[in-house]
């Protein structure tokens, strides 16, 4: 009993991670960031029962075209039920509507209690979607509440829906094969020679099933486990290191079923800190109790369950002399890019002569692992595109990327951000790096002209670069997009859009004038930067949001329902 609400104490604290949880005060959504296009995937709501032990549950939620809904359960202390759902019709809502009615009573969901709803969903050929879902606490036939926060809604019965972004991305060949690790299956990894002072390792993983230890680093000196990285039954990753006492940080991250997640293990020797992250996301803080080098260090992976699996992509080792974010920028690319730091092993797991060739370099043991097709989210490096403006003439420029994969690059323009037409098309030359220049005249007639790089690969897949906007001799030197969500509670985000490089000041005011926060004041270069705004201190009403440069400035209206 007390494992499991210590469990369940986990699945409640604060987090903010962006793509992995929306939080309102009643409920706490975990989602996964990016999802195969063909895969399944889980959403896990946890919620706290506010009502007395005779109330219900009446859930339900939208599925657009290509989602198919497998099941779902409950999970509390006291047990797991898989709960049964009917697809009804609702007029005037589109996609495909599920109910599902939950005793509370039956299922030992008393006062104040905390829940798991997950539901399992399977994708096919799905393209970014919302997946809308409401929860109305019922009580003596009653609406008594809601499982989101109730200001978001009127009195009346109206099914009122929360929204949820979900994005889907086409598996590329780039990622060729990956490691299936069954029930007994194990790979053990041990930097015998390494002597560095700061060491990252990384990995994609699959885990198809909770209640999985899917990685163990052991000291050699000792043959004692470390830490142990693991599922829990709410398919929750937690870390278990040797000495509970020491742990810093906990910050637990769901992992769905079906889904690829990347790991990342930072290590200052120096210090003896060691930082454990999933997607971008620290997880984990704590300390090494010995003294110990890379060559101490063995990575075991291994697959103890008795019915699940998991899938391992890319394994990396790197001299890590740059800040983590470095790692999660070349995360989802087989190329390590870093200006002070080096890759010490790779394993990309295309085919077993790869591990065959490794084991006389490094102590490499593994058995009953299999080799099967990948479908994690590594894909070909986009060039990089750059603009220099030449008389009456742009000259653009672009070079890097997976030159090796490019069958052609075309360079393209728009006027209006969406409607792009073909400037040239060049022929890359595959066996080794160069850099390509066109020139493009300015357009008269075009305030702001935009140019990106299509970079087409053998494998049919498309890239583009991260596009470039110049101005043509317009007088407003920014674009100030209307903040979002608006009306919001208690936070929002606001998004300005530099033409050129300038002294930028943010400030927030009330209606009568009086400055409320200041966001930002300093310099900024040219291009998109993103400011979020939180009003938890702040009575509802409208304020106002002004951005200001030295020749310019604009302002507009925000709207704060609580």
């Amino acid at each position: 009993m007390v494992i499991k609400l210590y469990i369940f104490l986990l699945l409640i604290l604060p987090a903010a991670v962006s793509g992995q949880v929306l939080q309102e005060n009643g409920y706490k959504l975990f989602y996964p960031e990016n999802i195969s296009s063909n895969s399944t995937f889980d959403i896990s709501i946890v919620a706290s029962n506010p009502y007395n032990n005779n109330a219900t549950l009446e859930l339900y939620f939208v599925l657009p075209g290509r989602i198919t809904f497998k099941n779902l359960l409950l999970h509390s202390v006291y047990n797991e039920t898989n709960i049964p759902c009917n697809q009804i019709n609702i007029e005037g809502i589109s996609g495909e509507v599920y109910k599902a009615v939950i005793s509370l009573s039956k299922n030992n969901i008393s006062s104040k209690t905390y829940f798991q709803l997950l539901f399992s969903f399977k994708a096919e050929n799905a393209k970014n979607v919302n997946f809308q879902f409401s929860g109305i606490f019922k009580a003596k036939g009653k609406t008594a509440g809601y499982i989101q926060t109730s200001d978001n809604f009127d009195s009346d019965d109206s099914l009122k829906l929360a929204s949820v972004p979900l994005q889907f991305y086409k598996s590329q060949k780039y990622a060729v094969n990956a490691i299936l690790f069954n029930p007994g299956s194990e790979m053990s990894i041990n930097l015998t020679d390494v002597d560095v002072n700061t060491l990252l390792t990384e990995f994609w993983i699959k885990i198809n099933g909770p209640n999985n230890n899917f990685l163990t680093i052991i000291n050699k000196q000792t043959n004692k486990n470390l830490f142990d990285i693991s599922t829990n039954p709410f398919q929750m990753i937690t870390v278990k290191s040797e000495n509970h006492s020491n742990e810093e940080v906990i910050n637990p991250y769901f992992l769905s079923g079906g889904t690829w997640y990347h790991i990342a293990v930072f290590i200052s020797f120096n210090t003896g800190d060691i930082s454990f992250y999933c997607n971008n996301t620290l997880i984990n803080g704590n300390k090494m109790t010995a003294f110990l080098k890379a060559g101490d260090l063995i990575w075991k992976f291994e697959n103890n369950s008795q019915d699940t699996n998991f899938m391992l992509d890319i394994f990396r080792a790197v001299a890590l002399n740059n800040n983590i974010n470095v790692s999660f920028l070349n995360k989802n690319y087989l190329n390590f890019i870093a200006d002070s730091s080096r890759v010490l092993y790779q394993f990309n797991f295309d085919n077993e002569d790869e591990l065959s060739l490794a084991e006389g370099r490094i102590n490499l043991s593994y058995s009953s692992v299999n080799f099967v097709k990948s479908d994690a989210p590594i894909f070909a490096r986009a060039p990089e595109l750059n603009i220099e403006v030449l008389g009456n003439s742009y000259e653009l420029t672009w070079n890097g990327g997976d030159y090796k994969q490019a069958r052609v690059y075309v360079l393209e323009k728009s006027v209006n951000n969406s409607d792009y037409t073909q400037v040239s098309i060049i022929q890359p030359e595959n066996y080794h790096e160069k850099n390509y220049s066109i020139l493009d005249e300015k357009d008269p007639d075009a305030e702001v002209v935009y140019y990106r790089v299509k970079q087409i690969n053998f494998d049919g897949n498309v890239v583009y670069s991260s596009q470039v906007k110049i101005g043509q001799g317009v007088t407003e030197p920014f674009v100030l997009e209307q903040n979002y969500p608006n009306p919001f509670n208690p936070r929002t985000s606001i998004v300005l859009d530099l033409l050129e490089d300038s002294d930028v000041d943010i400030t927030i005011f009330n209606l009568e004038g009086k400055e409320i926060a200041k966001l930002y004041k300093g310099f900024l270069a040219r291009g998109e930067h993103k400011f979020s705004f939180d009003a938890s201190e702040l009575p509802s009403g409208i304020y106002l949001y002004k951005v200001s440069t030295p020749n310019y400035s604009d302002t507009k209206k925000m709207i704060l329902t609580k």
